[in-house]
């Protein structure tokens, strides 16, 4: 070995080795974890038929995915109403529940999606809708090309005050897993979700509005996940959805 190699390899061992190796040095890299940006949930004051409803503006800065949940109550027949947001965003579609016209519980998502200051989502009534109800969360660090990876859901939820909605298992660590439930106008509240979940959203009902909410957890590892949710009374039917996201 010539001197000039000795030295070159005393000099860019160290390097080489921090740039290569896991941990700590010049060349680890740690994925962001999926972060909770903003949320907002807004229900029907008045009779929504043929009415849109619309969402207080937030800042989505720093999100690249948002889920929105629509709820509608219909008077003749089974309707599944997209949202709209002041964003322009595209909305996909995930396997929504219902329980006959009571209740009408469909969650979209955005990928990749345009984010940005006093962003708004809204839904729009049919002339037969005599319930309408909307909820959005914005996360950031989500897969921008194909995040949907699996989902369950129910339409039994009739008596009783608790309910699962189906397990769900992340394909990967640090996904994230939403829940969205909902429960019939003037019959229950839903007050609670267990097994680690974080309630971003909740909007009680009323004569205009079905209760609904959303609920998220951050998995840090690959588990099955169906979290139970909890209403205030056994009356009336609910239905609702768990959905995982690939980061």
């Amino acid at each position: 070995m010539s001197f000039l190699h000795f030295i070159f390899l005393l000099l860019y061992a160290p390097f080489a080795q921090s740039v290569m190796s896991p941990g700590p040095g010049l060349g680890s890299f740690t994925t962001p974890p999926v972060t909770l940006v903003a949320h907002s949930i807004k229900g029907a004051t008045s009779s929504p038929a043929s009415a849109t409803i619309t969402t207080t503006g937030i800042d989505s800065s720093g999100a690249n995915f948002i889920a929105c949940v629509t709820n509608n109550s219909d008077t003749t027949v089974i309707r599944q109403l997209a949202p709209t947001d002041s964003k322009s965003n595209t909305w996909t579609p995930i396997t929504g529940q219902n329980y006959g016209p009571n209740i009408n519980e469909q969650p979209y998502y955005a990928k990749n999606a345009v984010v940005g200051t006093s962003h708004t989502f809204s839904v729009v009534g049919l002339s037969t809708t005599a319930q309408l109800s909307i909820a959005c969360a914005a996360f950031s660090n989500i897969n921008p090309s194909s995040p949907l990876d699996v989902q369950a859901g129910t339409n039994t939820w009739s008596g009783g005050t608790t309910r699962q909605f189906g397990s769900v298992t992340p394909s990967n660590t640090n996904s994230l897993v939403l829940s969205f439930a909902q429960t019939q106008s003037g019959q229950s509240d839903i007050s609670s979700v267990g097994s680690g979940f974080t309630i971003s959203d909740n909007i009680g009902s009323t004569s205009f509005i079905n209760s609904t909410a959303i609920a998220y957890l951050i998995e840090t590892s690959i588990a099955a996940q169906n979290p139970t949710w909890t209403r205030n009374t056994v009356n009336g039917s609910g239905a609702g959805t768990n959905a995982v996201f690939h980061q």
